[in-house]
């Protein structure tokens, strides 16, 4: 009987912070997470600056979000780097600074952050602040498509319908298109319904199914 009320005793207290956690306010989630951003914890530091960035438990504070995010990259936190590299490359809230802006980037993309990548592959597309390099772009590109990013799917999809650095393939296209379309992407929208006219039924046909078979962490292939 003592073992049985011990699980019991056990089982209730995991479940009571679970039921905390799930029924907090805003308010209180903000308070946690600032406790333990302010004891040196990097996820709760960048956890916290998009708190403040979108007024999410407390008042907007730009000024302190970017303080926040800086303290979480330095940490090595790839969300923060990637989101300051945002910051330097479009000057929101510091001087524009395209360098530095690479380099958070890079730092972010080698931790495997899809964003960090995605950002940094249009960069080596346009020879904005690096040397062009298509091929590179690609790769990065097809790292951050894997995990599901959008940019890189619809990237992906304009790749195999101009060829660039890949054969085109209006079927891969259509389905990388699918696929950034389904996470709300105007522009792949656009460009899947352009190519789709372009395409007998059979191709639309293959290009639905390699999308709908399409799992995270892998590319298309056919």
């Amino acid at each position: 009987m003592r073992k049985i009320q011990f699980i019991i005793a056990v089982l209730v207290s995991i479940s009571a912070p679970l039921s905390l956690a799930i029924e907090s306010t805003p308010e209180e989630r903000f308070s946690i997470t600032k406790q333990k951003a302010e004891a040196g914890d990097a996820r709760a530091q960048y956890t916290l600056g998009e708190m403040y960035e979108k007024a999410n438990g407390t008042h907007r504070d730009d000024a302190k979000a970017l303080v926040i995010y800086k303290q979480s990259a330095m940490k090595g936190n790839a969300e923060a780097q990637s989101k300051l590299g945002l910051y330097y490359e479009y000057g929101i809230g510091v001087e524009k600074n395209i360098d530095k802006a690479i380099k958070l980037y890079q730092k972010a993309a080698t931790q495997g952050n899809a964003e960090a990548q995605s950002n940094l592959a249009l960069l080596y597309t346009e020879g904005n602040g690096v040397r062009m390099n298509r091929a590179k772009a690609l790769e990065l590109n097809r790292k951050a498509a894997a995990q599901g990013n959008d940019s890189a799917q619809y990237a992906l999809g304009m790749s195999y319908k101009f060829g660039f650095d890949v054969p085109m393939d209006n079927v891969l296209a259509y389905a990388w298109f699918n696929l950034a379309a389904a996470q709300g992407s105007k522009t792949a929208i656009a460009y899947r319904d352009e190519i789709e006219s372009e395409m007998t039924a059979s191709e639309r046909a293959e290009g639905q199914r390699l999308a709908s078979k399409w799992t995270k962490g892998n590319l298309l292939r056919r």
